[in-house]
């Protein structure tokens, strides 16, 4: 939109649990909060909010993080930005 040729940028929120959360727990919290994303309710505010309503699983949820980190990455390498 903003004439910048090949670049799109993506905006996503997520619940994250700390690091070391045993796997019942983060499946039990990802299956929670994946059921209330699925309710109309739910989903008609995301919508009034300009957003969609996805939910996934975890893996799925990290593979996007990922990939946005190595896509910033690329980013900051290409316009040679650096820390001062």
């Amino acid at each position: 939109e903003a004439g910048v040729p090949d670049y799109a940028i993506d905006v996503w929120f997520g619940i994250m649990a700390p690091a070391g959360t045993p796997n019942e727990h983060v499946a039990k919290l990802n299956a929670a909060i994946v059921s209330g994303l699925k309710t109309p309710d739910v989903r008609r505010r995301f919508q009034t909010l300009g957003y969609e309503a996805i939910g996934g699983t975890p893996e799925h949820f990290a593979a996007t993080i990922r990939a946005d980190i190595e896509k910033s990455r690329r980013i900051v390498k290409k316009a040679n930005i650096t820390i001062e």
